[in-house]
Order: structure tokens, then C-alpha cells, then sequence
């Protein structure tokens, strides 16, 4: 199996209806509010892959993780999975590296910023001046804290993701003819 990192495009997929077998495809995502008035992630399915959409591995994480919890989809009858193609096989467990809290939740990113559990509830995001740390911006939701820091023009104290390095493309092989460029059937 190749290396998957945060930036491979990925196909999320559930089985719809329920252990029947038949893949349904994350054709469209949206962060909407909840009869409660809650921001959760709703995501539109589609039963044809052609209609499937690819994400980022790394926001494919946080979609499963949000799809899985918010409320939108049933979790008992709901689990997401990726694959590097819609019809493909199944890769990674979405799982991370990141340690969940005593609420099973982990930290999030959600434009670029980093977003941790707020105990007893919410999240936070944390601000730094230098080493020194500022106080957190909270909020119910990921969203919701991370664009409180926007909108008070937080944003250059804020705890940023660090994405990690790409891997170097490979190199293109060289002409060893001087440049010059070979037609096809002029070797011999």
C-alpha cells in the first residue's frame, strides 16, 4: 500500500441502506444548523460513484469524526470509510494520532487553526503571544470558536495546524542526447 498523508485525496463512503453491502458516496458536504440551532456537518450521499466527491485525507478525518457525532447520521447505522477511488478498496481507519480526551474527542482543524476539547463542553482554540499564552477563545462548536478569533482579528495569535512537508515529486528523467528532443523511432 502507498504512504497516505494529510493531503491525499480520498473518497468517503458508507453503506446505504446499512450493512446491505451497496456503497452510498459523500457527494457534498455543508456545516448547517440543527433544529437546536447547532452548527453540525451534513453531508449529502449518492448511491453513484460517478457523484462521489474526494476530500483531503486530513479533512476527511475531521468530516468521519463530525458525520459520525453531530447527530445527522445514525451512528449505529452509520459508519464512514475511505478509499482512494470511489469503487476502491478500503484504506486507513481515519484514526489519528492525536489522543482523545475523557469525552473521546480529539483536536481539529478547521481553517487552518487548531481547535482542542473544552471541558466540560465546546471547544477552544488557544492564543499565543510568543511563547506566552493568551487566553483561549471558546465556543459550542469548531466553527464557532475558530471564527470568533477571525472576527476579532485573532487570527496572528492563534495556534496554527503545521502542515507537514510534501513528498518531493519524483524527477523527471533526463535527455542524455544533449538536449536535443529524440522522436519516437530515431533510437536504435
Amino acid at each position: 500500500m502507498s504512504h497516505i498523508s494529510g493531503s491525499t485525496n480520498v473518497y468517503i463512503w458508507t453503506y446505504h441502506p446499512p450493512h446491505s453491502g451497496q456503497r452510498a458516496w459523500v457527494a457534498t458536504a455543508e456545516t448547517v444548523r440543527n433544529n437546536l440551532g447547532q452548527l453540525i456537518l451534513k453531508a449529502e450521499l449518492d448511491d453513484d460513484p460517478k457523484c462521489a466527491a474526494s476530500f483531503r485525507y486530513d479533512v476527511g478525518i475531521i468530516a468521519k469524526r463530525r458525520f459520525e457525532s453531530e447527530g445527522y447520521f445514525n451512528p449505529a447505522y452509520h459508519d464512514f470509510h475511505f478509499s482512494l477511488s470511489p469503487t476502491g478498496e478500503e484504506i486507513a481507519s481515519g484514526n489519528t494520532t492525536s489522543a482523545p480526551d475523557k469525552d473521546n474527542r480529539t483536536v481539529m482543524i478547521y481553517k487552518g487553526i487548531v481547535a482542542r476539547p473544552y471541558i466540560p463542553r465546546g471547544w477552544c482554540v488557544h492564543l499565543y503571544d510568543g511563547k506566552m499564552q493568551l487566553e483561549s477563545v471558546r465556543g459550542e462548536t469548531i466553527e464557532e470558536a475558530v471564527d470568533k478569533v477571525i472576527e476579532r482579528n485573532l487570527l496572528k495569535f492563534a495556534e496554527k495546524y503545521e502542515q507537514p512537508e510534501p513528498e518531493p515529486a519524483p524527477s523527471a528523467p533526463t535527455n542524455s542526447y544533449g538536449g536535443a528532443r529524440v522522436r519516437p523511432g530515431s533510437l536504435k
